[in-house]
């Protein structure tokens, strides 16, 4: 996966686990504020909701590769991720919620 000039500045080396198929905001979110699973350990994503810098955070629902599923909920302030975020894991089950 390419990342933009400004994915870059932030990111300059791209992590384990960084070519998974998700929005670049819930990896940005799930790298920076580490929780029960790591990017490569993640087989899809959906965006449940859209957040906003210094707004409404995002939130997702994550399937693992093993089918456990944890709702994913992050903020950031207005400057991204890698400065003032936070980030809520909740475990949900295995493969409760179905999505593709």
């Amino acid at each position: 996966m390419k990342l933009t000039p400004y994915e870059k500045a932030v990111l300059p080396d791209e992590p384990d686990g960084w070519e998974i198929n998700a929005p670049w905001d819930f990896k940005a979110c799930v790298y920076e504020n580490p929780g029960p699973f790591e990017l490569s350990r993640v087989r899809n994503v959906i965006t449940w909701r859209e957040g906003e810098r210094d707004g409404d955070s995002w939130r997702w629902l994550a399937t693992l590769k093993d089918g456990a599923q944890y709702i994913v909920e992050g903020s950031c302030d207005f400057t991204g991720w890698d400065c003032v975020s936070t980030a809520d894991y909740t475990y949900v089950g295995d493969t409760v919620i179905t999505h593709e």
